[in-house]
């Protein structure tokens, strides 16, 4: 199975026993492309389910005549729609230009600037963009929770590129992506003025880890106002570890970026990143010390929020020991 489309019906595809045994190998190449679902309706749709599939080897070509639409989204391309992705692992997608696993752009409706894509539980590796976003590029308002991204490429944004400064990133993990520039994250422009404090328009990092991120310029996070006639990005960082803090934010022609006091700065211990485990390990500074007021009741891997009894509550919200990343710290 590959190319599916739901043709505008609210479809919920979930796989019975998870990702790791559901699995869509596109097998798509340059001169053969194929992408695991193309979610573009021009007329009136429902907004579809997909949960706990992987998705592998999409790619988004260059030919208009071999695939509608190229270039974009090697694993998912959405136009305009607002699905709900969860529980499911992109591996080895490509695009030819942006968001190697996928894309996602807003439609002409004022309402799909308010209403959010929502990608939760998803892991992502191994994903490459020539442009744009090696991960996720997103042209729209996407809620991307409990999520992890790790060895992605891209020119601009090794794990993310996003558009607009109206995304949100909730505990999420971020580490060993690359690109020239924003290994982590690459933000570009805003839909609104900076100086009207619009909370709408600002990308928000919240309870998120972005550590051991690589690029030539800004290997963590890197801004940049590409519109001289628009607004700059605008990034809002609290309760996040941040390897080299506000000093590893770079910033390009102009941007915006709010940084806060809960942040930190500090090697988040992770059990062995070297072949992928991004859990946390005793001693983490990121353990209990997240916002429980974004964050859900459980992390990626559904395990409930759990008070380590040997580290001291430093979090903020009704509960006081949810942690940073997209991994509940369990002994």
């Amino acid at each position: 199975n590959r190319d599916l489309r739901f043709y505008g019906k609210a479809i919920t595809l979930k796989s019975r026993n998870g990702p790791k045994n559901c699995i869509l190998d596109c097998q798509g190449t340059l001169e053969d492309p194929h992408r695991g679902f193309r979610l573009y309706e021009l007329q009136d749709a429902k907004d579809p389910v997909i949960e706990g599939l992987t998705i592998q080897h999409g790619m988004a070509g260059e030919d208009f005549l071999k695939q509608l639409p190229p270039l974009e989204g090697g694993g998912i391309y959405i136009y305009e729609i607002k699905p709900t992705i969860r529980r499911c692992i992109f591996q080895n997608n490509r695009a030819s230009e942006s968001g190697g696993a996928v894309f996602s752009i807003a439609g002409g409706k004022d309402e799909d600037l308010h209403n959010p894509v929502t990608i939760e539980g998803c892991i992502f590796s191994d994903n490459y963009a020539a442009a744009q976003g090696g991960g996720l590029a997103m042209i729209d308002r996407i809620v991307l929770q409990n999520s992890l991204l790790f060895e992605n490429k891209a020119s601009n944004g090794g794990a993310v590129y996003g558009w607009g400064s109206f995304q949100s990133l909730i505990n999420c993990t971020l580490s060993r992506n690359e690109a020239v520039r924003g290994g982590g994250i690459f933000l570009e422009d805003s839909l609104e003025n900076p100086a009207l404090n619009n909370q709408d328009f600002r990308m928000n990092l919240v309870n998120s880890i972005v550590w051991e991120n690589y690029a030539v310029f800004g290997s963590e996070i890197f801004l940049n106002q590409a519109n001289p006639y628009g607004y700059p990005p605008v990034i809002w960082i609290s309760h996040s570890d941040v390897r080299g803090g506000a000093d590893e934010i770079a910033v390009e022609t102009e941007g915006y970026f709010l940084w806060e006091k809960s942040n930190l700065m500090k090697d988040p211990l992770f059990k062995a990143p070297e072949i992928g485990d991004y859990h946390l390990t005793a001693g983490s500074p990121c353990i209990d010390a997240a916002d429980s007021t974004y964050a859900l009741p459980f992390d990626l891997e559904r395990i409930m929020r759990f008070d380590d009894p040997d580290t001291p509550n430093s979090g903020t919200g009704l509960i006081k020991y949810v942690d940073i990343g997209a991994f509940e710290y369990k002994p």
